[in-house]
């Protein structure tokens, strides 16, 4: 987890570079400090990627973790029970000769994948997010593609832990900022592709064009109701869905 950790700090002080230095991380111009920034970028990504792959299998495929991992129901001669809606373990009456391990969702391992999603968003995104839509190097770069891989895959994590468990418990109130940045990716994909729909005029392909926006859509849906359940509890993911909401209803969104 510490590891993790320490790459938001590498890509946050990388983006803060960037900023200090005035250039883009996503130009592909024959400018040397642009392309010094596009190198420590593929580094970053490389760096991260590796500590990914180092993981054991059962920390990267979170349906597995979030359906087969066990917690233990004893300890010495006691029984633990889960507690109404917290799920709290204690301590209750001795164990019976029916007691036997249950299965729990791994909620560690679904915080683990968000972060590590969180820090890919995070690395391929530009730093001002007021105006990411409208940069148009950053639109047709690599990174906007990668972002946008991360972004689905946080929706995939989210949508499988909204269905074991929808009041979204153990997961700390960090994971908003993840949580929110991929919606804001779906979002702007959404706003990318209605773009590419206005160009096409009825051509051929507008069809497909509508269905994956319809789907980017769906992705932000999730977003907002992962933010809208955490919000009962945690007042920054209660802003952070408004904000989401407000961009699925502007014009133009």
């Amino acid at each position: 987890m510490s590891r993790v950790i320490d790459n938001v700090g590498k890509v946050a002080a990388f983006h803060g570079s960037c900023l200090a230095e005035s250039i883009s991380p996503f130009q592909t111009l024959p400018n040397p400090k642009s392309q010094s920034a596009v190198a420590r970028l593929n580094f970053l990504d490389q760096t991260i990627q590796d500590w990914y792959d180092s993981l054991p299998q059962v920390s990267k495929d979170f349906r597995f973790g979030m359906s087969e991992s066990l917690i233990p129901v004893a300890i010495g001669n006691a029984r633990t029970e889960l507690c109404g809606d917290d799920n709290v373990p204690r301590l209750g009456a001795e164990l019976s000769a029916g007691d036997v391990p249950r299965p729990q969702p791994s909620y560690f391992l679904a915080y683990l994948q968000i972060l590590y999603r969180t820090v890919g968003i995070a690395l391929h995104r530009p730093p001002h997010i007021t105006t990411m839509a409208r940069d148009a190097t950053w639109l047709t770069s690599p990174s906007f593609y990668r972002a946008c891989v991360h972004a689905t895959e946080l929706t995939n994590l989210l949508e499988t832990m909204l269905a074991s468990n929808p009041e979204l418990r153990f997961i700390d109130s960090f994971s908003t900022y993840g949580i929110f940045q991929g919606g804001v990716i779906h979002f702007v994909n959404v706003k990318s592709l209605r773009g590419a729909l206005s160009e096409a005029h009825g051509e051929a392909g507008s069809e497909e064009v509508l269905s994956l926006i319809s789907e980017s859509r769906r992705r932000a849906a999730v977003h907002v109701r992962a933010l809208s359940v955490m919000g009962r509890r945690w007042n920054n993911a209660k802003l952070l869905a408004d904000l989401l909401t407000r961009l699925d209803t502007a014009p133009n969104a």
